[in-house]
């Protein structure tokens, strides 16, 4: 699961498209919290803090972390448009695999007639090969889209373990919050009953 959006883009993007936070009972305080932009902006910061260790050890030179503090930033809109391009890349990959292992099995299930039509030697050698040679791309193409499927999945596992790691580094400091407010209203309430 993704991060929810702010402002235009505040929708939790599940894997089957379905909403989990509704955008009009999202406040937008919370909203921006959860937004695209300040998952961003917040491993923008990472890896500045990142650059910054490196160059305190002399891994990257004191003039180059100003030349990274000037240009680092992100473009939201060019992210997406990137991330729609590959993601576009992979469907299209995924679906020509698949009409080419379709198109190898009807190739070779052709083959594999042929060779059982046919009893003369000279030919069954030749065509066992081609049947050979049909199998191992039918088997390469369904390894090739395992492990497509498989990438995506670790992907989207990576993006659901982040979200938890998010929400339980927050849940404390929530906690200490609530915690303060509720016994900073009790104590209001006391003075005002010692004051009547």
């Amino acid at each position: 699961m993704s991060p929810p959006r702010s402002g235009p883009r505040t929708r939790w993007n599940c894997e089957q498209g379905e909403e989990t936070v509704i955008e009009r009972y999202t406040r937008k305080v919370m909203g921006n919290l959860w937004g695209e932009e300040a998952k961003f902006q917040s491993w923008l910061e990472v890896e500045l803090a990142v650059c910054e260790v490196l160059t305190a050890r002399g891994t990257i030179p004191a003039g180059d972390m100003e030349i990274i503090r000037e240009k680092a930033g992100f473009d939201l809109a060019r992210i997406d448009e990137i991330e729609a391009t590959a993601e576009q890349e992979t469907l299209d990959r995924e679906r020509q695999l698949r009409a080419d292992v379709e198109a190898a099995e009807v190739e070779l299930r052709a083959k594999q007639q042929e060779l059982s039509g046919n009893n003369a030697a000279l030919f069954q050698k030749r065509l066992q090969d081609e049947v050979d040679r049909l199998n191992e791309t039918v088997q390469e193409g369904n390894r090739e889209l395992r492990e497509i499927r498989k990438a995506r999945r670790e992907a989207l596992e990576k993006e659901e373990a982040k979200v938890r790691r998010s929400v339980l580094g927050w849940m404390p400091t929530l906690v200490l919050v609530v915690g303060l407010t509720l016994a900073v209203r009790r104590r209001r309430k006391h003075v005002q009953a010692l004051g009547r």
